[in-house]
């Protein structure tokens, strides 16, 4: 598992902003998913 971590830190460490960017916008489609059928049993 240690090797798998490393082999991942020099791409993070290279594409740092983008890595964060994507990481946010997966999270708000995750969320984005799941609120869904809140909303949709309320219309």
């Amino acid at each position: 598992m240690n090797g798998n971590t490393n082999y991942l830190k020099k791409y993070i460490k290279r594409y740092k902003k983008e890595f964060f960017i994507a990481l946010t916008f997966l999270i708000l489609e995750a969320m984005g998913d799941l609120i869904q059928p809140t909303i949709m049993s309320k219309i």
